[in-house]
């Protein structure tokens, strides 16, 4: 794992003793500049992948490398449908500075854990102000999850579907689901 997935690289194997700490003390970089980086990293990534011959591998290991392409191409798709101008909706937010580790565990495990918590906490600041430009960039893109979009009714709306709203729209929308 690199730097640029910190949340990931502290879990490598999944298991507490392989556990890879070298960036627990970091909050991810949301900025837009980081977004288009971790894409052209993804698309350079598909692309060696892709060339990798895959005669002889065992049965797991033609799965595990059809998936990771799968993984890739969704992921430069929804780049391309600019899924990430809107980071927060009915099933995530972005910013999980307490995913790896909470207060309580951090003091119980190591002075160095609990430093890296009270690290992550101090950059919270910039992070949000980080997601809230992308939040920006989606509202002039004029892009709004659908299950955000629907209300009281927005738990039988499946997927994450992005949608340009027509600007004759935008006022009845806003009065129905949001109350202005």
């Amino acid at each position: 794992m690199s730097s640029t997935n910190l949340i990931s690289a502290a879990f490598l194997s999944g298991r507490p003793r392989s556990e890879d700490y070298r960036y627990n003390d970091r909050l991810a970089d949301y900025s837009p500049e980081a977004i288009r980086r971790r894409h052209e990293g993804d698309a350079a990534f598909l692309q060696r992948l892709e060339a990798i011959p895959t005669e002889g591998f065992s049965d797991q290991d033609q799965l595990s490398h059809d998936l990771l392409i799968r993984v890739l191409r969704q992921r430069i798709a929804d780049f391309d449908l600019k899924e990430y101008e809107m980071p927060i909706n009915q099933q995530a937010a972005y910013i999980p500075i307490c995913r790896r580790s909470s207060p309580r565990r951090a003091a119980r495990t190591r002075s160095k854990h609990y430093e890296d918590y009270i690290s992550r906490l101090h950059q919270v600041p910039r992070a949000l102000s980080q997601v809230t430009e992308v939040l920006h960039a989606g509202m002039k893109d004029k892009l709004i999850a659908r299950a955000i979009s629907c209300g009281k009714d927005s738990g039988a709306v499946s997927g994450h579907h992005l949608m340009p709203i027509p600007s004759a729209a935008d006022q009845e929308i806003s009065s129905q689901h949001f109350g202005g």
